[in-house]
C-alpha cells in the first residue's frame, strides 16, 4: 500500500508541472498571436495620377509579421491587391489591374510595417483599402482610403481652400476700399472747383444772353456760341471767372476778371 502509495504520489507530483508548463507555454503562445492591432494612417492618403504612392500600415504594438499573412485586398477579400504568404510575395489571386504595381515593402517588416506601395496610380485606384494581417488564428484589418487628383488639378486639404477664399477676398477687399477712396478724392477735387465769377462777369454773361451779335469771351480751353453760354469753373478761392464760345469766323477774346475773391 505505502509503495502505491509512494508510486501514485510520485506520478501526480510529476505530472502536475508539465501540465503547468504547457498550460503557460499555451497561453504565451495564444497571447503572442493575439496581441497586436493593425494600425492605418487614419485619415484619406491622396496621390496624383501617375505618381507612386505608399499606402501606410504597421502592426501595434511593433513586431515582426515576416511570418506572418499579409492581404492587401479592396471591397472583397477577393479583390486581392497584394497578397504576402509564407515569407514571399504571391500573386496568384492578384487582380489584373494591380499587375507588376504592387510592392510590399520589407525592409520593415521585421518592426511590423507592412505598407504598400502603388506603382503609377490612375484614377481607378482611388477608393477604400483593407490591409489584412493574420497570424494563426488570430488576424486583424485597418481600413484606410486613397483619394485621386489630376495632375493639373491636384486635391488639397478644405483648411487650405478657406484660407484661399479667405486671402482673396481680403485681396479684393482692399483692392476695392483703394479704388473706392481714388475715385472720392478725384470727385472731391472736382466738386472743388466752384463757379465764382465777379459782378462784372456777370452783367457781360447777361449781356451776351440778350444780345444776339457774335463776340468772343475767351477760356483757355476754347470758344463756345452765345446759345452755349456756360459757366466754367475756377479755382476755390480764385478771383478770375471765365466764359467762352465758338465764332464761325474772326475770334476775338475778351478776359473777364473779378476784383474780390468770392
Amino acid at each position: 500500500m505505502k509503495v502505491l502509495c509512494i508510486c501514485s504520489s510520485s506520478t501526480v507530483s510529476a505530472s502536475l508541472p508539465d501540465f503547468i508548463i504547457f498550460f503557460i507555454i499555451y497561453h504565451i503562445h495564444k497571447l503572442e498571436s493575439a496581441q497586436f492591432r493593425v494600425m492605418g494612417p487614419g485619415h484619406p492618403v491622396t496621390a496624383i495620377v501617375g505618381e507612386n504612392i505608399v499606402l501606410p500600415c504597421h502592426l501595434s504594438p511593433r513586431m515582426s509579421a515576416k511570418n506572418m499573412e499579409v492581404r492587401w485586398f479592396r471591397s472583397e477579400f477577393t479583390s486581392v491587391v497584394h497578397q504576402y504568404h509564407e515569407g514571399k510575395d504571391q500573386y496568384g489571386e492578384q487582380m489584373p489591374d494591380y499587375h507588376e504595381r504592387t510592392e510590399l515593402l520589407k525592409a520593415g517588416i521585421t518592426d511590423g510595417n507592412v505598407s504598400l506601395q502603388i506603382l503609377n496610380i490612375s484614377c481607378s485606384d482611388e477608393g477604400q483599402y483593407s490591409c489584412f494581417v493574420q497570424d494563426g488564428s488570430f488576424y486583424e484589418e485597418a481600413l484606410l482610403e486613397l483619394k485621386v487628383a489630376d495632375s493639373f488639378f491636384p486635391r488639397v486639404n478644405p483648411w487650405m481652400v478657406a484660407l484661399s477664399v479667405i486671402l482673396v477676398v481680403l485681396f479684393v477687399s482692399i483692392g476695392l476700399t483703394v479704388y473706392l477712396f481714388k475715385i472720392k478724392d478725384a470727385l472731391q477735387r472736382e466738386l472743388g472747383k466752384c463757379f465764382y465769377f465777379s459782378n462784372e462777369a456777370l452783367s457781360m454773361l447777361l449781356k451776351l444772353s440778350l444780345d444776339p451779335s457774335p463776340s468772343l469771351i475767351h477760356h483757355p480751353s476754347g470758344f463756345i456760341t452765345p446759345g452755349s453760354v456756360t459757366l466754367l469753373p475756377g479755382g476755390v478761392g480764385s478771383s478770375k471767372g471765365w466764359v467762352y464760345y465758338r465764332g464761325s469766323s474772326e475770334q476775338s477774346k475778351t478776359e473777364t476778371t473779378s476784383a474780390s475773391t468770392q
